[in-house]
C-alpha cells in the first residue's frame, strides 16, 4: 500500500468533516439532487463561477464541463503519482499526525495554480473527489481515470 493509499480507506463520508458548515450544508444539498460524488462537484463548480479562471487566455476558451475535467487531471497526477506532484507527495507524507483537512488543504493549495482557481474554492471539489477514490479505492480510481482517457 502506497503512502497516500491509506488515507483512501474506510467510510468515504470521513472527509466532509473538512468542509465548513456552509459549505457541507451545500455540499449535501448538492449530493441529495446528484448521482454522483462527481456530478456535486461539477455543481460545486458550476454555481460558482466568479471564483475560477479559465485555462489559456481568453474567457471563452473553457466552459465549466471542461474545467471540471482539467481539475480532474491534476487531481490524477497528484493522486496517481505523476512526477509533476512528487516534490508535494513527499511533503504532504512526511508530515506527522496526517489528518483528512490537512490532506484536503495541502492537495487543494498544490492544484490551485495549475487549474487557476484559489485553494479554499477547491476544497469541496477535493473533498468530493477523495470521497469517490474513497469508495472505489486509489487503485481502481486511478486505473479508472486512465482507462477514460484512453477511450
Amino acid at each position: 500500500m502506497s503512502d497516500l493509499e491509506k488515507y483512501f480507506t474506510g467510510d468515504e463520508e470521513k472527509w466532509l468533516p473538512v468542509l465548513k458548515d456552509y459549505q457541507r450544508n451545500i455540499v449535501n444539498d448538492f449530493l441529495k439532487n446528484s448521482g454522483s460524488y462527481n456530478e456535486a462537484a461539477e455543481k460545486w463548480i458550476s454555481s460558482s463561477p466568479d471564483q475560477t479562471v479559465p485555462f489559456g487566455s481568453s474567457p471563452n476558451r473553457i466552459n465549466k464541463e471542461q474545467y471540471f475535467e482539467k481539475f480532474m487531471e491534476e487531481l490524477e497526477k497528484f493522486i496517481c503519482g505523476d512526477e509533476r506532484y512528487e516534490e508535494e507527495r513527499k511533503k504532504i507524507v512526511s508530515k506527522a499526525n496526517l489528518t483528512e483537512t490537512t490532506i484536503v488543504s495541502f492537495v487543494s493549495s498544490a492544484l490551485a495554480p495549475y487549474v487557476g482557481s484559489a485553494g479554499p474554492f477547491l476544497v469541496p471539489v477535493v473533498v468530493l473527489a477523495f470521497m469517490t477514490i474513497t469508495k472505489m479505492s486509489k487503485n481502481a480510481w486511478c486505473e479508472a481515470r486512465k482507462e477514460n482517457r484512453e477511450n
